[in-house]
């Protein structure tokens, strides 16, 4: 259903001073991006504030970073030169969210000759923490200790 009385958003938007004066802001961030865009041979640039002097810039990664701060005092000559009065320029890689790492493959587990080696050394081991840990190996892998669990646990 729609409002008897209804006027086009932008209208009623317009009667706000406060938006007014945002999207005038909006306007010339979005003309300095342009002149950015060219002034850097095409550069994919985002221009994300204005202040103090200072334009921020946000690039796709680190390399374009790097390739826009290397020309920095360029690009603030061109702008200077379309009446842009910035002393410097922030250049920040956009952050990229993690990809999520693959899902890793299981591990094959131990040949059965692997097994059966272990389970002979922890038989001739003479000290009990090895022979600790080489029950909970051979345990964590599915073969069979010959000495009882509570004989291990000492």
């Amino acid at each position: 259903m729609q409002a008897r009385f209804s006027r086009p958003v932008l209208t009623w938007l317009d009667r706000d001073p406060a938006f007014r004066q945002l999207a005038r802001q909006l306007d010339d961030l979005v003309a300095l991006q342009r002149v950015l865009h060219k002034a850097s041979g095409g550069a994919p640039v985002t221009v994300s504030g204005l202040a103090d002097g200072t334009l921020t810039v946000v690039v796709p990664g680190a390399a374009w970073a790097s390739r826009l701060r290397q020309v920095e005092p360029s690009l603030v000559a061109a702008l200077a030169r379309e009446g842009v009065r910035v002393q410097r320029l922030k250049i920040r890689p956009r952050r990229q969210a993690e990809a999520a790492a693959p899902p890793r493959a299981p591990k094959k587990p131990p040949p059965p000759e692997a097994l059966a080696a272990l389970a002979a050394l922890r038989a001739e081991a003479g000290a009990p923490a090895l022979q600790q840990a080489l029950a909970r190996m051979l345990a964590r892998h599915g073969a069979g200790s010959p000495l009882r669990p509570e004989a291990v646990r000492r």
